[in-house]
């Protein structure tokens, strides 16, 4: 048995949060003002399966006030960001929170492209296009044990009820 059953192992980073399209009016505070945060970021594959073989690629990033956004490898259209996609070690492929959050305007999608050392964050405001709202610089190791908790994004930012529900008891068993 292992510690938790999905992305075992990982590399916990030092980074920055860098809004450079600020999304005052949306009420989620990561986005709301242009500006560096630091922020701690972890990559991971969701099965731990060794390279080369294909993985779900996970990437959690957690804010400073504890709340955090978790990604995994998907697609991008507006039914394929819904599906989890393996990926081989070191691809660039697109990532999304696989769910909707919700934010005072409506239902939000959180993308993300991994790009060597940058991270592209993106929003789709109820399913349009995708907006380029901020860079995600990492840094080097962090010799940190951090919990990333799913269930708890940043403010301004919550899940639907429905989502809690069915997720809540499955992450309090992993």
């Amino acid at each position: 048995p292992r510690r938790q059953p999905l992305h075992p192992r990982g590399r916990t980073r030092r980074a920055t949060w860098r809004v450079h399209a600020a999304w005052p009016e949306s009420g989620i505070a990561a986005f709301a003002a242009a500006g560096d945060t630091p922020v701690l970021a972890r990559t991971s594959r969701a099965v731990g399966l060794p390279e080369p073989l294909p993985d779900v690629t996970g990437l959690a990033l957690r804010f400073a006030e504890g709340g955090a956004l978790l990604f995994a490898s998907t697609g991008t259209g507006p039914c394929t960001r819904r599906l989890l996609a393996p990926r081989v070690p070191g691809a660039v492929d697109p990532l999304t929170t696989l769910l909707p959050l919700h934010c005072r305007l409506g239902a939000v999608d959180v993308g993300a492209q991994v790009r060597g050392d940058e991270v592209w964050i993106l929003t789709s405001l109820d399913g349009g296009p995708w907006v380029d709202r901020a860079r995600v610089v990492l840094g080097g190791p962090a010799d940190v044990v951090v919990r990333f908790d799913p269930l708890r994004p940043p403010v301004g930012l919550w899940w639907s009820d429905f989502w809690v529900a069915a997720r809540g008891p499955a992450y309090a068993l992993a």
